[in-house]
């Protein structure tokens, strides 16, 4: 299973097309609208980015895999966005509540986190 959501892979900007706001009924490019929104999702789907992305924009449908539990985060520059995983944030999930780690419990997570990072 994976986690799914609208990224702009063009300097510029996220914004939709007037033709996908008429759509969606959100405000002017889009602005209002989640990224994992489901019927953006389906417009996307069916109709393509072109028909979806606003005048600089390219949209695209990133597909986050549920390996990275809530551990990613979007970045951005200069409208550009992608999807990267949050090793920090995936290390502190693992290690909340433990006391006392093993070495072989330790191994395990350094070696999960590996696994996960080189996809």
């Amino acid at each position: 299973m994976v986690t799914r959501i609208v990224i702009n892979t063009r300097y510029g900007g996220f914004s939709l097309s007037e033709e996908a706001c008429k759509v969606l009924n959100c405000d002017f490019e889009g602005r209002n609208i989640k990224r994992s929104d489901p019927r953006l999702l389906d417009l996307m789907d069916l109709l393509g980015s072109k028909y979806c992305s606003g005048k600089y924009a390219e949209l695209t449908i990133a597909e986050i895999p549920d390996s990275w539990d809530g551990c990613w985060k979007m970045e951005e520059f200069d409208g550009y966005e992608s999807v990267e995983f949050d090793g920090e944030s995936w290390f502190v999930k693992q290690l909340i509540g433990r006391d006392k780690l093993t070495k072989k419990e330790i191994a395990k997570i350094l070696n999960t986190y590996q696994a996960i990072r080189d996809g």
